[in-house]
């Protein structure tokens, strides 16, 4: 259900499952055709066989000022422009080759995850979101920037810019859907926010690099959808604790003595994968067909591996609220406050 992010894609996934489950659904967003699908036929349909058609994203005027004029590639058409972004990021960032390179980095960040998580007092519930935040943006920002903002002076200020950009990326502004009503996102503030984060953003990216454009879709998107993948995993599992004592008992045994969980540890982990993927389909964080990428995955598994996971003030998962908020990548409406046992 492409572009359809938070409660609104809930409903409408709950509407073509009771009433049209096997066909597409026809509903018009200011005069622009949009397709809500439920069936494995009709996805294949639209984003294998039809791929070139539909690949585009629809024109929005919050993408065009935050995104310089739909450069980025995660929103520019369909051409030769966007065929040579993907060329330069899977070259320099995406290949195997690049992806390897950057374990060190990703171990690194891990075991500091993992220390982190540990001075944290045990009669107090964590904040597992934020953490989970942390960790892929200074991942992100080491390999896209080859440094860690959150280490200097201004890095809360920096993470705070970045949500502010993927708040509004999400956003639903008067313009794009009913374009007569426009003058309204005057009146609520959102055009002046807009226009203040890209200035601050464009502000930090040209002190990094003129080619910020590129940058801003791999740092973004490092950051919002692997956190997303990983919240929603780590809530899923304290809602069924069989499935939750199961991949703890995986990565125990395929790590054994050893104290942190490797990129070649996560490719034994075949428990661990179906998890990954089912939160993929429970909780797709972006309409982007993009494969499971166990790397991503460390924080969580070695977070697994060390410690005991369960809802604060004797809660069961059952009562764990799973409601979503619109954002460029589906996210909790609430962050996951856990509270947690040593265990290795």
């Amino acid at each position: 259900m492409a572009f359809i992010q938070g409660d609104a894609r809930l409903l409408l996934q709950d509407l073509v499952v009771a009433v049209l489950p096997l066909i597409i659904l026809f509903f018009f967003i200011k005069c622009v055709p949009t397709l809500v699908f439920s069936s494995a036929d009709a996805a294949r349909e639209v984003m294998k066989v039809q791929d070139i058609i539909f690949c585009d994203r629809p024109d929005s005027s919050l993408f065009r000022r935050l995104l310089y004029d739909n450069k980025n590639m995660s929103v520019a058409p369909y051409g030769e422009y966007w065929r040579q972004l993907k060329i330069i990021s899977i070259l320099q960032l995406l290949s195997n080759k690049r992806v390897q390179s950057f374990r060190k980095v990703r171990e690194e960040e891990t075991a500091l995850l993992v220390n982190r998580t540990r001075t944290l007092s045990s009669s107090v519930p964590i904040n597992l979101s934020e953490l989970f935040v942390t960790l892929t943006n200074d991942v992100s920002c080491r390999s896209a920037f080859g440094k860690n903002y959150s280490e200097e002076g201004s890095g809360k200020e920096f993470k705070k810019l970045l949500k502010q950009f993927l708040e509004l990326l999400g956003s639903y502004n008067f313009a794009d859907f009913v374009p007569w009503l426009g003058w309204v996102d005057q009146i609520s503030g959102l055009d002046a926010k807009v226009d203040i984060v890209s200035k601050e953003l464009d502000e930090f990216l040209q002190g990094v690099i003129q080619e910020h454009a590129i940058l801003v879709d791999i740092y973004a998107a490092g950051t919002d959808t692997t956190a997303t993948v990983l919240e929603w995993a780590m809530s899923e599992l304290l809602r069924h604790p069989f499935a939750m004592s199961t991949v703890q008992k995986e990565i125990r045994e395929v790590l054994g003595s050893r104290p942190y969980i490797t990129d070649d540890d996560l490719e034994k982990m075949h428990y661990l994968r179906a998890v990954i993927k089912e939160t993929l389909r429970l909780h797709p964080p972006t309409p982007l067909k993009r494969p499971c990428n166990m790397e991503r995955t460390g924080g969580s598994a070695n977070l697994l591996h060390k410690y005991d996971w369960k809802l604060p003030d004797g809660r069961s998962g059952e009562d764990l609220d799973m409601s979503e908020r619109p954002s460029v990548a589906v996210q909790r409406k609430v962050p996951l406050l856990v509270a947690t046992s040593c265990c290795y």
